[in-house]
């Protein structure tokens, strides 16, 4: 009787112990993954949409008037900058008539001074990409008007064009292959950017004026570094407001009325087709006129 008891003591005592490491591995391993799921320095809102970026002057560089591979290098509108590659690319927005519709690969050559500053010694071209509609073929004279460029991670770069309202070409944001030029896909515009039938007079006047479309371009600063094939967003805002937007003209008494510039914001993705996700109007005051003296 006392050997049966003293068995049953000590398996008892046993799985004692056993349970008692059992609890300290698992209250261990519970410490450790609170502990990693705790970020160390906690990151506001404002810290993630507002970063910490400034700009430098370092000076300008202007391109003398030289001819690249048969085509006149000039009317360079937007520009966007390739980290990887160290370069910039450049959009000519010369509607074709110097030649056809292309951008230039430049590269910055920087000059640092005995005194520390840095400027901009050269700038030279070293490529020249011309660009295709869906059909393949170049642009024809007068039928693009491209002044926005942005790089993606894809290897592409998106385009736009304000097209000529008065002469019923439409404006267009597109995607292009970075090496050949090729058009890839046009985002969706919607109907109310786009000119009506201005004899029509029972329609109101809508859309984009004339020369004042899709100047800007660009994409959120982390999609150069997104994976292959993620989703990333696309901005671009009207240079003016839409026919349809602009406000009644003040009087002398009250102050001039501002300008309300369409901005957009496109979801692009190659497992889902493109969006427009979102549309917001943005009042531009006119610059106040400079005090007097007196």
């Amino acid at each position: 009787m006392t050997l049966l008891v003293n068995s049953r003591t000590s398996r008892l005592q046993s799985s004692s112990k056993w349970l008692s490491r059992l609890l300290i591995v698992a209250a261990a391993l519970l410490s450790f993954l609170m502990s990693a799921c705790v970020p160390s320095e906690a990151i506001t809102a404002e810290q993630r949409t507002f970063l910490d970026i400034s700009l430098k002057y370092l000076g300008e560089y202007q391109l003398p008037k030289m001819e690249f591979k048969n085509t006149k290098v000039g009317g360079l509108s937007g520009l966007s900058y390739d980290k990887q590659r160290d370069r910039f690319y450049a959009i000519s927005d010369d509607r074709s008539q110097l030649a056809p519709a292309r951008f230039y690969t430049l590269k910055l050559i920087l000059n640092n001074s005995s005194t520390g500053e840095i400027g901009i010694k050269k700038v030279e071209v070293e490529e020249v990409t011309l660009i295709t509609n869906g059909q393949g073929e170049t642009f024809a004279q007068g039928s693009i008007d491209p002044e926005g460029i942005a790089l993606s991670s894809q290897g592409t770069v998106f385009i736009s064009s304000e097209g000529s309202t008065k002469d019923g070409i439409a404006p267009f944001i597109r995607e292009f292959e970075l090496n050949t030029g090729k058009q890839l896909q046009s985002l969706p515009i919607p109907q109310r950017y786009l000119a009506n039938d201005a004899s029509d007079e029972e329609q109101s006047p809508r859309g984009i004026q004339n020369n004042l479309g899709f100047e800007s371009l660009t994409l959120e600063p982390l999609s150069l570094a997104a994976a292959n094939g993620d989703p990333f967003r696309l901005f671009t805002a009207t240079e003016s407001a839409l026919l349809q937007d602009i406000l009644p003209a003040a009087s002398e008494e009250e102050l001039q009325q501002p300008t309300r510039i369409r901005m957009m914001q496109y979801l692009i993705g190659e497992a889902t087709p493109t969006l427009l996700v979102s549309e917001n109007l943005y009042l531009h005051y006119p610059r106040l006129s400079a005090p007097s003296n007196h």
